[in-house]
């Protein structure tokens, strides 16, 4: 074998392994980045709303005049929203609307839109103030359980926008 086979065949070899890596891994990172993206904005939207819920539960279960105060983080292309329901409970609805054309497990079921509702504790007034709020945003949330005539104590969930 002389020399310039040896120069020529390894120059083919690197060739078609960078054309394998071109074709073939980097379209996958890029996959796998957008997906690790989409899964981390629903997991941080489905936290905001879960820590709205935990902080209303734990003021209606609290004396009168108890409030606190939450910063939470809504990803882009997510937005939650509060209704009451009737005057027993509220529903915290969180909703993420996929930028991938696949559809991903952290939904259930796999869909393109990534919803989850949840209710607070039942047997208390709620009222919902400035919702929904969609992101990118850092809303403050005011909860607080006051004096109401109409039913007695009722829990305020007031979204502010920075």
């Amino acid at each position: 074998m002389n020399k310039g086979q040896i120069s020529l065949e390894f120059m083919l070899l690197i060739s078609i392994m960078l054309l394998y890596i071109s074709t073939i891994i980097l379209p996958n990172v890029e996959i796998a980045s957008s997906a690790a993206k989409e899964v981390a904005g629903v997991s941080q939207g489905r936290l905001a709303a879960e820590k709205i819920v935990d902080t209303a539960n734990f003021i209606s279960l609290s004396g009168i005049n108890s409030r606190q105060t939450i910063k939470i983080y809504i990803p882009q292309n997510a937005s939650i929203d509060c209704d009451e329901v009737g005057l027993t409970s509220a529903d915290i609805n969180f909703t993420y609307v996929l930028q991938n054309t696949e559809p991903i497990t952290a939904c259930n079921p796999p869909s393109n839109v990534c919803e989850k509702l949840l209710r607070t504790v039942s047997g208390q007034a709620f009222q919902c103030l400035n919702f929904p709020v969609i992101g990118p945003s850092t809303p403050r949330i005011k909860i607080e359980k006051i004096l109401d005539t109409a039913t007695g104590t009722k829990v305020v969930i007031n979204a502010t926008q920075n």
